[in-house]
This record gives structure tokens, C-alpha cells and sequence, in this order.
């Protein structure tokens, strides 16, 4: 389902009087306005609940500017990530993939700012990132235009658009609905609607959660 369409579902299901909703996009009534935000603000919620979520995790290739310690990737510049995962850093020569790429080292910013050489160029075998704007920060800068791999969670998505569709499985948009069902109905003190929505959307929750989170192992057990 896309945006306009969840607003659609969520109406029917909370009851509300009139004709479908065909745009989010022009001027639209206060009870529909209402209904469009209890859906992103669900949308927001879940995908909140969870730094790990399959669905948030986004793997990243990118070339590195030559001369440069801070490296600016794709989505860093577009302001999409959240935070990286350290333990997915690689550099690859010019030309090579991923599996002819080399685990990069990572080393807080403390200690890398006050070790490591970003001026003399070389090999990019080591990292940080700089805490005051997330920029990755490599040692040395590159020499040639080596390869960059690696792994980050997505910062949330928000809803905006008629045609706009959540990044996660189209499978589980209906844990979407059901979330704003439950705040619809505490926002009216409606029991039922509240009850019935909360009820649906830990049903569907759970689901995304067994699809979309990795497995805790504990010993021989998985969980």
C-alpha cells in the first residue's frame, strides 16, 4: 500500500463518513488531514522501535574521492543515514568488488585524531567517524580511487506523498494501519477502536519482527 491508500484503509476502519480520499496533496478537509498524520506517525513508531530492522539496513558501495580524509558518500550526503555499521567497512583497489575488498579498521575519534595521519596519502585502512556531523574519516587518503563498502541504518522515512510506500515489506503495511487505528482511538477515547487496533497491530508486529530482526543465538538455541 502506498500513503493515500493507508489513509483509505485507516478511514474504513475507523468508521469515519464520506467518500474515498483521492490525494493527501492538495487541500483537504481537518478529518483527513488528521488521518494522514496518525498514519505517519504510526509509520514513524515502528520503525523507531528497532536500530536493526532488515528493512532499515541499507548496504552501501561508493568510490572514494582521491586526496581526501573525509569521504563523502551517496547517501551521507543525502542526509539518509542514521548510523553506520562499523563492523562492515571495506576498501577494494580501483575495479575490484566486494570480494576482492579488505576489512577497514575502525578506531574512535579520540584516539584516530590524535594517531592517525590524514594528510600523507596511501592506503584507506583505517577509519572513524567524526561525531559532530557523522562524516567518515579515513587514514590515509586514499591515493588512488579505491573502493568503499559498507553498511547503515536508514534514518526514519516519512510519509509525504500519495504514491509514497514504506520501505519495509508490502506483506506488513497492514501493522501501519493498525497502529494508527490504536492512536485514532486514543486521540477519540474510543475503546473499542483503540482496543481493536492495538490488538491487530501487536498481531502484525509480531510478524514483522520474526521477518525483519536477526536471530538471537544462545548456544545451541535460536530465539
Amino acid at each position: 500500500m502506498n500513503y493515500l491508500e493507508m489513509v483509505n484503509a485507516l478511514r474504513v476502519e475507523v468508521g469515519v463518513s464520506g467518500p474515498r480520499i483521492t490525494s493527501l496533496n492538495i487541500d483537504t478537509p481537518l478529518e483527513t488531514q488528521r488521518l494522514a498524520r496518525f498514519v505517519q506517525t504510526a509509520w514513524h513508531e515502528i520503525q523507531a522501535m528497532h536500530e536493526d530492522w532488515f528493512f532499515r539496513t541499507v548496504e552501501s558501495s561508493d568510490t572514494m574521492e582521491v586526496g581526501q580524509a573525509v569521504q563523502g558518500p551517496t547517501e551521507f550526503a543525502s542526509g539518509n543515514v542514521r548510523s553506520w555499521k562499523l563492523d562492515t567497512f571495506r576498501y577494494a583497489l580501483p575495479g575490484l568488488g566486494y570480494d576482492r575488498s579488505e576489512a577497514m579498521q575502525y578506531i574512535p575519534w579520540d584516539e584516530f585524531r590524535l594517531s592517525r595521519d590524514t594528510v600523507r596519502r596511501g592506503r584507506p585502512d583505517c577509519f572513524t567517524v567524526r561525531p559532530r556531523d557523522n562524516a567518515v574519516v579515513v587514514s590515509y587518503a586514499p591515493d588512488e580511487p579505491f573502493s568503499l563498502f559498507c553498511d547503515y541504518t536508514r534514518t526514519l522515512q516519512t510519509l509525504r506523498y500519495d504514491a509514497d510506500v514504506p520501505i519495509m515489506p508490502a506483506d506488513f503495511h497492514e501493522a501501519i494501519v493498525f497502529k494508527a487505528k490504536e492512536r485514532y482511538g486514543a486521540y477519540e477515547d474510543d475503546s473499542g477502536v483503540y482496543d481493536d487496533g492495538k490488538f491487530k497491530a501487536t498481531e502484525w508486529l509480531q510478524r514483522l519482527q520474526t521477518s525483519q530482526l536477526p536471530t538471537v543465538g544462545i548456544g545451541t538455541l535460536e530465539l
